[in-house]
Parts: structure tokens; sequence; C-alpha cells
């Protein structure tokens, strides 16, 4: 379900009115909203939930993970970078290759695809051979 806007009034961007609990980071309705909105939603992240949790988003043919932390304030971040050891969210780099063989194949082909297609019927081959619902991650 996209995030209801999250300013109450749209002219005015009053970091107090931003209503913390309506903001999801994970939704790309947020990152929708204008830069002064999402510059005042993060200012106040910073001020008052400077480690907010936020639930992983829904994508599909991948197992969502428990959620993470956003580290809003420069000092956080610079601090939990350096330590990778104690601030890992996982055992290895996120990439292409985490991703499940059918769609790594996928993608894969279209990747190594070089400059502007000159042969539609093998970009349409590509896509057509794509699984069942992996169109929707293009949308």
């Amino acid at each position: 379900m996209p995030t209801p806007t999250l300013r109450p009034d749209p002219d005015a961007i009053d970091p107090d009115a931003i209503d913390l609990d309506a903001v999801d980071l994970s939704d790309r309705v947020f990152w929708g909203e204008p830069p002064e909105v999402r510059h005042a939603v993060l200012d106040r992240l910073r001020r008052e939930r400077p480690f907010a949790f936020f639930a992983e988003p829904v994508v599909p043919f991948i197992e969502p993970g428990a959620g993470y932390h956003a580290v809003t304030r420069y000092a956080d971040v610079a601090a939990t970078s350096s330590r990778p050891a104690l601030f890992s969210s996982g055992a290895g780099a996120v990439s292409i290759a985490d991703m499940p063989p059918d769609l790594n194949e996928f993608y894969g082909s279209l990747i190594s695809m070089d400059g502007e297609p000159t042969d539609l019927a093998a970009v349409e081959t590509a896509v057509r051979a794509c699984p069942t619902g992996a169109l929707q991650l293009l949308d």
C-alpha cells in the first residue's frame, strides 16, 4: 500500500507537522516526493529518530529480510561505515549475483546487449523468455 503524502498542506513544509510514523523509506512514493519534503523528513529523522527502523520493501522473487535501521546522521554513518564487521547487515554484498538464477539470466542477457538494439526480434525474444511476473520489476 503506498505511503500517503507526508505533508498535511501541499503548500507548506513544516518539519514538525510531518507524521514520522507515516514515513517509509522503503516505499518508492516517499522518494517521489519533492526534494524539500524529503529533506524535511530526513532532517526530522536525524533529530528524533537517528536510527529509525523500517521493514524491507516487497520485491517479487526475493525473500524479504528482517528490516533495516536507517542511519541518518553524518557522524553515525561515518562511524558505522568504518566498522563493517560490527555493523554489517549480511555476510556479503548485495549484487546481481544474489538474485534468483532465472532473473540473473534474464537481466544478464539484457545487460550484455551493447548500445542501441539492432535486432529488435532478439530483444523481444529475451523479454518474452522472462519468468512470469518478472516484468513487474521493470515497472
